[in-house]
């Protein structure tokens, strides 16, 4: 838990930083078009989610060592 935790806390600010422009103002040659990508991933991803993955998960099987 306390790795988990430790983990979060340093990509979830990352995560933000490096949406950002490198420049203060950009033109369209200095965007940072990872926002977009980013944005486009997430929202295909919970579309896909919502109409066909929920329906269709299966969750790993545990095999415990002293199951037969």
């Amino acid at each position: 838990m306390l790795i988990n935790l430790v983990a979060l806390g340093c990509t979830a600010p990352l995560t933000v930083l490096v949406l950002f422009p490198p420049v203060p103002n950009p033109t369209p040659a200095y965007t940072n078009w990872a926002i977009l990508v980013f944005g486009v991933v997430a929202i295909f991803s919970g579309c896909y989610y919502a109409i066909a993955g929920r329906k269709n998960f299966n969750p790993p099987i545990r095999k415990d060592e002293y199951s037969l």
